[in-house]
């Protein structure tokens, strides 16, 4: 008898170390900079706090420090800002407070004028982020958001 899986050891072996690279990079350690391998530090503030369209960590960066929840104004792709102008989609800025239904959101960094919100949000538990409670397609029609996937 002898061993048949020791290359397979080995290549577990090195998936193992990759992940832990990778994780400690996650983290924020910086691991390795020579030329040959390059792996940037990492911020763990990305795994709880969003990001708005300028790249700023809600609540982290200096610019939104005081603005710790991430609220996407144009989620559905129908609602323009006091402008005319169509954000995209999954556009997202980082708001004080989740807005309700009607409430203006202006846009801090000039870009867009402000929206008014189009759908009542509620701040979720984890990842500071606001939740849609229900949105409005128009005057008559409202979509129950717990069908929706965000």
């Amino acid at each position: 008898r002898r061993t048949t899986d020791a290359l397979f050891f080995i290549l577990l072996l090195g998936s193992w170390l990759i992940l832990v690279l990778i994780g400690l990079s996650a983290l924020g350690f910086h691991i390795w900079n020579d030329g040959l391998l390059n792996i940037k530090k990492g911020s763990p503030d990305l795994l709880l706090h969003g990001v708005d369209y300028q790249g700023n960590i809600c609540g982290i960066s200096d610019i939104v420090k005081h603005n710790e929840f991430v609220w996407h104004p144009n989620i559905l792709g129908v609602n323009p800002d006091s402008n005319g102008k169509l954000a995209p989609p999954f556009l997202s800025v980082c708001v004080i407070s989740c807005p309700n239904f009607g409430e203006v959101i202006t846009d801090i960094y000039g870009e867009y004028s402000s929206w008014k919100a189009s759908y009542d949000t509620q701040p979720s538990n984890i990842l500071y982020n606001c939740k849609s409670t229900t949105i409005s397609m128009s005057s008559t029609d409202t979509v129950d958001s717990s069908i929706l996937i965000f």
